[in-house]
């Protein structure tokens, strides 16, 4: 009797776990037939739905009271790493939930591994740190990438402190745009961007991660020795370094600004969409002049001091340390500087 018992019960596991399974396959074969468009679009749709967030004025003691807080973010509530070795600390698992909250994995899927990237390390920059890392999911659907990027703070080091207080502090919003941009705003941009994972921001700390896919670069670094073939993406290259570009410069910012054209063009025709949700994208209204620290009754922003100094700083290298680099751009390109023509 209680051999039968124990067969009965094992026979109605089994045959619940292959129930399970074929419903699984079921809902994933439904699942792969949706084009990734499809499946952005109604993410998009989905995030435009929410309340929105917004963004408060911080100041510099935020940061450096805060940066080794965690914190849950102002999008999706949980809290989030903001390292590679935090990320690697917080695993698949963290992953899983972070991209079931962004609506970017299929809630019956999980990631399963994640591997660091430990050949190419992005180091170019000065608006945050940079990293790449590999995952792999319980199951491989089309809209899946396995080649993930990732952007997150730089930390408060006396290396990178001042950009750490620049990007967070000088530049606010600009993390929380950013990532705004790709959960809002992903489906309606003219131009092709990175896919978006995860991205999130804490308004008490400062700190943000950012997630997409990782751009297929053919090559890392400054080249121009190899001559790409059709369809390769050419880059990165590092910033201030335009005599490392293959081409002239001027095919290249033409391109960002026919880009920027058509974004513009899109926001002038309404495509872009609505008033409302572009002036939440931006955090156009955040407040009062008050709450960044404008007093109407006498001079505000940094000591005359500073300024004077930044000033001259500015004019020094106007006029001499960048006309020194056009001399020699000059000389490579067999040129004569725009004072002497």
């Amino acid at each position: 009797m209680i051999a039968a018992a124990k067969n009965r019960q094992f026979r109605e596991e089994k045959e619940a776990a292959e129930s399970l399974a074929a419903e699984e396959d079921r809902v994933f074969r439904t699942h792969s037939e949706k084009t990734p468009q499809s499946l952005r679009q109604a993410r998009c749709l989905n995030e435009l739905a929410k309340p929105f967030a917004a963004w408060t004025p911080i100041t510099l003691d935020t940061v450096t009271s805060h940066h080794n807080t965690v914190a849950p973010g102002l999008f999706y509530g949980i809290e989030f790493p903001w390292s590679e070795a935090m990320l690697i600390k917080f695993g698949p698992a963290w992953l899983t939930k972070a991209f079931h909250a962004a609506g970017t994995l299929h809630e019956l899927n999980c990631v399963v591994e994640l591997i660091p990237e430990s050949t190419i390390k992005i180091t170019a920059g000065n608006n945050g740190g940079k990293f790449l890392f590999e995952v792999r999911y319980k199951r491989q659907t089309p809209d899946l990438h396995t080649k993930l990027f990732a952007k997150v703070p730089y930390p408060l080091t006396p290396q990178t402190k001042t950009d750490r207080l620049s990007s967070s502090v000088l530049k606010q919003p600009m993390d929380f745009s950013e990532i705004n941009t790709y959960r809002l705003m992903e489906d309606n941009l003219p131009c092709e961007v990175p896919k978006f994972y995860y991205g999130d921001i804490s308004n008490k700390t400062s700190n943000f991660i950012l997630i997409t896919s990782r751009i297929p670069y053919s090559d890392f670094g400054a080249s121009g020795r190899r001559q790409l073939q059709p369809f390769e993406i050419e880059g990165p290259y590092d910033k201030c370094k335009d005599y490392d570009l293959r081409s002239s410069a001027k095919y290249y910012y033409g391109l960002i600004v026919a880009q920027l054209a058509k974004i513009a063009g899109y926001d002038h025709s309404g495509k872009l969409g609505e008033d409302k949700v572009i002036s939440t994208l931006c955090n156009i209204n955040p407040g009062p002049p008050e709450a960044f620290g404008v007093d109407h009754n006498a001079a505000t922003g940094q000591p005359p001091v500073k300024i004077k100094a930044l000033v001259e700083t500015a004019v020094k290298f106007i006029t001499e340390t960048a006309r020194c680099c056009s001399l020699l751009m000059c000389k490579r390109k067999h040129l004569r500087p725009s004072s002497e023509i």
